[in-house]
């Protein structure tokens, strides 16, 4: 048998890789890494809603709205009247005028060089107006808004509670009501959940997914270059045949990457597990109860759900068996092109056309779910990259996960990329053992085919 032997490569390879010092250096800071995401994503959330004052210290809040003196006119008639006072956690000199003054001060703020500001509460036929209004010298618009929504939410509290609204009840009163337009017969997901399914996750995972298959690929190319010009090739071939030396690597490598990947994700869902129940996580997971009252929260767990609704026993199954089709299939293409070099700095030339077929396999996996950013469609861009075989590795657990994809069409896509790796396997084998013992000029992919052709 062309391949007897591959075993013994194979196990030297794996052992080889997973003692190396870059193996277990890039664990380590890959795993760190994940480690500050997971604080991050648990704790920015509930650090970034606290008061300006409490993360910057005193003084920075100040800067941070860009306002020193702030005005404000109540004439909504509102009783008891809105309490502004909380304001002032700002570092902002709030000062409260009567109608009568706040036509004086209409003008001494238009005409100041310092950063002070109006607001004016009037009673409406419809509830109310808020204007705010700053000095025509200086442009804090963006400051002007992010207060004007404050004050609009207490202008809303006061007005429930001056009708009679328990203060403790206006979290349960406060309903957040989703519409939308779906196709008649289809199951409807919000527009944050679409957002998850449809981009946002293909896009992450196809990037992860092709961090680790062209990294371990290459260096697959690369083990197989350096044994055939350092001449430990020789020594090889003398035990076990050319073909079992290209499959025991790539299985090897395989086998290496795929370790330290799903270990890399234990380590994520493990730090993930311990800490969500001190952050933003556990809402996510549902491991922590979320407020009545947190209208966003309750949002982006819902979409979370949405998005996640494919992401179970069997998907996880088949990213497994997509990983190592994906792998196999560059890697092949990887050993196969490093065996054409006979000097190791002619290496990374003779890659530039898997480098080429692999980024556009990227491509069309990571940018096609761009356009589908606020539609439910996939469009015809994605639904080609979830059948190519260069871009099918990386593009198809992301609609898997989400569940975009359903079971036949998964059996389609990827049982024409193991026929794809079969194939380049056949191609591999018919040529590997010339190309292996090959010295001289680097050979053609033209050259390849005819050596396919003559067998």
């Amino acid at each position: 048998m062309k391949a007897k032997g591959w075993q013994q490569v194979f196990k030297f390879t794996f052992l080889q890789m997973i003692k190396s010092k870059s193996y277990i250096i890039s664990t380590v800071i890959i795993v760190v890494c994940l480690l500050l995401m997971s604080l991050g994503v648990n704790f920015l959330p509930s650090i970034l809603s606290s008061s300006i004052d409490e993360i910057f210290g005193t003084g920075e809040a100040q800067a941070a709205f860009g306002i020193s003196k702030l005005y404000i006119s109540d004439q909504s008639g509102i009783e008891p009247a809105p309490d502004f006072n909380y304001l002032s956690e700002y570092k902002i000199d709030v000062a409260m005028v009567s109608a009568a003054e706040a036509e004086r001060i209409t003008e001494q703020v238009r005409n100041s060089l310092e950063p002070e500001a109006l607001i004016v509460i009037k009673k409406a036929d419809y509830g109310y107006d808020v204007f705010a209004s700053r000095p025509e010298s200086g442009d804090i618009s963006g400051a002007l808004h992010t207060i004007n929504d404050m004050v609009c939410s207490t202008l809303w509290e006061a007005h429930m509670i001056s009708i009679g609204v328990p203060e403790d009840s206006l979290g349960e009163i406060s309903v957040y009501v989703n519409a939308q337009v779906t196709v008649a017969g289809e199951t409807p997901r919000n527009e944050m959940a679409t957002m998850l399914a449809n981009s946002i996750i293909p896009m992450v995972s196809s990037m992860i997914l092709f961090l680790f298959i062209f990294t371990y690929g290459s260096l697959t190319a690369q083990a197989i270059a350096t044994e055939k010009t350092s001449r430990v090739m020789e020594t090889l071939l003398t035990s076990v045949r050319p073909m079992a030396v290209i499959l025991g690597k790539v299985l090897g490598m395989g086998l290496a990457s795929f370790t330290q990947f799903f270990a890399l994700v234990a380590v994520g869902f493990g730090v993930s597990a311990i800490v969500a129940p001190f952050g933003a996580l556990g809402q996510v997971f549902g491991s922590v109860e979320i407020a009545v009252d947190d209208v966003q929260m309750h949002m982006f767990k819902s979409a979370f759900d949405e998005a996640f609704s494919g992401f179970n026993v069997m998907s996880i199954v088949w990213i497994i068996v997509i990983f190592l089709l994906g792998f196999m299939f560059y890697s092949l293409i990887a050993g196969l092109f490093g065996a054409t070099i006979s000097r190791i700095e002619d290496l990374q030339s003779a890659l530039t056309p898997m480098s080429l077929i692999g980024v556009l396999g990227f491509y069309l996996a990571y940018v096609a779910p761009a356009f589908s950013m606020e539609s439910e469609e996939v469009n015809i861009v994605q639904k080609f990259s979830y059948y190519f075989p260069i871009s099918s590795p990386f593009a198809l657990p992301g609609v898997i996960i989400s569940g975009e994809m359903n079971m036949a069409g998964a059996f389609v896509s990827v049982g024409f990329l193991a026929l794809c790796c079969v194939l380049m396997l056949m191609f591999v084998s018919r040529i590997y053992e010339t190309i292996i013992t090959h010295t001289g000029n680097r050979i053609t992919i033209g050259a390849m085919f005819k050596m396919a052709k003559s067998k």
